[in-house]
């Protein structure tokens, strides 16, 4: 199988996610470092989209990679890989990624499961998509889960998108152990460094090297914009500027505008959900069944005390071509 290409150089590693798991912070710590090369904005996805997917992997590393150092490197950071985007799900990128870089490694970095779900949907309620109350979102998908997952929009699936033992199971399915890292979000903040040289170890990048930085939170979550204005689900009301900055205004600079923009237009705030409360509860035991699939797919434990710990003496004699979807 040979591994797509420009010019003979072509992605050695890929962030895939998860999703509002710090994978901001993680990008910023590796750009520093001299022998890694990601573009300067974070999130700019290939297997996912299917315009940019359409036109080759070619043009697309072309597009960001073009003034790169071919003895680095590259990678993206691009967490759409584990949730989808638009109709395009984790099951379908896992096979392109495949298909297009089979030697690609893989990094997950991976938050708790409930914090996941409702950090993504105070994002949305800071952008202007989402005006439910989260227990109501908890109530509606739980209710139907099993007819829901799929359906939703990769957009509105905070629920399902933390289902990480699924998902990661396609690229287990396709891609050799040793070509995947599976981080935690607990672990990155608990030792920025030490996860970083982990991470250059697992791509063969100096282990010597320390970021800058590295008690700084990049994306701190929050459920307001620091401008209304600024936010897409209030520009793109007005169909001449959506036309306009996704037509007409390059892909290069238009990423970079709303990585940066989104950035600084989050306004922090410390809301979490209440640990007691029924709608963390009724999660936690949502996700039970698939936390232990991570930790079988994975040979790790996971450091979230909310689940009972669950040895690999005790997982489910299952091999990782047998999960259940």
């Amino acid at each position: 199988m040979i591994q797509a290409s420009y010019d003979g150089k072509s992605l050695d590693f890929i962030v895939i996610g998860a999703a509002k798991s710090a994978t901001t912070t993680l990008h910023e710590l590796l750009k520093g470092h001299a022998e890694i090369t990601v573009p300067a904005a974070k999130e700019v996805p290939f297997f996912s989209d299917e315009k940019v997917y359409a036109k080759g992997v070619q043009r697309y590393l072309r597009t960001w990679f073009r003034k790169a150092d071919r003895a680095t490197l590259w990678g993206t950071v691009t967490p759409h890989y584990m949730i989808g985007q638009g109709q395009v799900r984790p099951e379908v990128i896992a096979s392109r990624i495949h298909a297009e870089l089979p030697d690609c490694k893989l990094i997950a970095l991976l938050r708790h499961p409930v914090d996941r779900a409702f950090s993504q949907y105070k994002m949305n309620v800071q952008r202007g998509a989402e005006r439910r109350p989260f227990e109501q979102v908890v109530s509606q998908v739980l209710a139907n889960a099993d007819e829901l997952r799929g359906a939703i929009g990769p957009d509105e699936d905070y629920i399902f998108g933390s289902e990480y033992g699924r998902i990661l199971g396609y690229y287990y399915d396709l891609f050799p152990e040793n070509n995947i890292l599976i981080l935690t979000t607990t672990e990155l903040r608990a030792d920025a460094v030490a996860t970083v040289r982990r991470i250059c170890k697992f791509l063969g990048a100096d282990t010597s090297y320390e970021p800058d930085d590295v008690d700084t939170i990049h994306r701190q979550g929050g459920s307001k914009p620091r401008v209304t204005a600024l936010t897409p689900g209030f520009l793109y009301r007005i169909p001449l500027i959506e036309r306009f900055w996704k037509n007409l205004v390059p892909i290069f600079v238009r990423k970079r505008v709303e990585y940066f923009m989104n950035l600084w237009n989050s306004k922090p705030d410390s809301v979490t959900l209440d640990p007691s409360g029924e709608a963390f509860q009724r999660l936690v035991d949502f996700y039970r069944d698939d936390v232990a699939l991570v930790e079988s797919l994975t040979g790790q434990e996971m450091p979230w005390p909310d689940w009972h710990r669950v040895t690999l003496a005790e997982q489910p004699q299952e091999t990782k071509k047998d999960h259940v979807r």
